[in-house]
């Protein structure tokens, strides 16, 4: 896809989720069949990520030029969109890969194993072609780089924004170390990228939460725009980073780390500033609080 084209499409999707995410949100909620609780308590309604997969998608579509690298991005997307969406309106179900490696060995393998298999089989074929073209090592380090990134995300969609961060920084950082010579790829995704920062500011809010359908496309399509855009060295360094965050991911809570940050903040704020006093009932004096660490 040209410049000009994606540049193009981007803008048209960005404006199509910075106004559409709200009636998006509306429908889902009242679906009442996609709503998830955040852990601030708040039922919010999820698998709104259906609005930036869509909207770039559609934008991108308009915009092709005959570029089959945009079929070969957006096929692998719509599949774990889709993919999502199921898990999404199921309710509970292990999370992270520890939880997800045991009901594999009982003999239950979770609706994330299926998931994971799906989007690396069809990422890692759609890579450059696929494994004639480009080998055999290209084609699973980017299968591998999508399922990472998309457990990932969908790990971080548990606090307001973090997911939708998350990919705008991903796909910023591929382009900043992506070989001259293999832009294509990462302009053919640049429709879906400027979709999700349209889609932000409603995320970061908490009006709404990704979901698997949001971040398994969009984990999709990173480990996509990586495998094009990287050379084989860069894409070993970047999917061995991506290994490292999942492993940080499912031993430490980013979520309980923010929690805690916050509560030693407003401990050590002056009393004039903390609230009600301790005589009616509430608050307590900076002498007495007690401040929790931040390494739990």
């Amino acid at each position: 896809m040209e410049a000009w084209r994606a540049a193009t499409a981007g803008a048209a999707a960005f404006w199509m989720t910075r106004r559409g995410t709200p009636l998006l949100a509306a429908v889902l909620d009242g679906a009442r069949l996609v709503r998830r609780r955040r852990r601030d308590g708040r039922v919010v309604p999820t698998a709104a990520g259906l609005g930036p997969v869509g909207a770039g998608v559609a934008a991108a579509a308009a915009a092709d030029d005959d570029d089959r690298s945009v079929r070969r991005l957006y096929l692998p997307v719509l599949a774990g969109a889709l993919a999502g969406v199921v898990d999404d309106a199921a309710v509970g179900g292990p999370r992270g890969w520890r939880a997800h490696w045991q009901s594999l060995r009982d003999g239950r393998p979770s609706t994330g194993i299926l998931k994971a298999a799906l989007i690396g089989l069809m990422v890692g074929a759609a890579a450059s072609g696929g494994v004639r073209r480009r080998g055999a090592a290209r084609s699973i380090l980017t299968g591998a780089s999508a399922v990472l990134a998309a457990n990932a995300l969908n790990q971080l969609d548990t606090g307001p924004g973090r997911a939708a961060g998350a990919f705008v920084a991903g796909y910023a950082a591929v382009g900043l170390m992506a070989d001259p010579t293999r832009r294509e790829g990462w302009l053919a995704a640049l429709p879906l990228a400027a979709a999700v920062l349209g889609y932000w500011p409603h995320d970061r809010r908490g009006a709404v939460m990704m979901g698997d359908a949001g971040a398994n496309a969009l984990g999709a399509a990173l480990g996509w725009v990586a495998g094009e855009s990287l050379s084989l060295r860069r894409l070993v360094a970047w999917t061995a980073t991506l290994l490292a965050v999942n492993g940080l991911l499912d031993r430490w809570s980013l979520s309980r780390w923010v929690e805690l940050r916050r509560s030693a903040l407003r401990a050590r704020r002056p009393l004039a500033m903390a609230g009600p006093t301790a005589a009616h009932g509430q608050g307590v004096s900076p002498a007495g609080a007690k401040v929790p660490s931040a390494l739990g």
